[in-house]
């Protein structure tokens, strides 16, 4: 499950970067 790994940590960086 790569691609949903990624698809995963794309989506958790750009919550942290709006909690940030």
């Amino acid at each position: 499950v790569v691609g949903g790994d990624e698809c995963n940590i794309n989506e958790h960086r750009s919550l942290a970067l709006m909690y940030a």
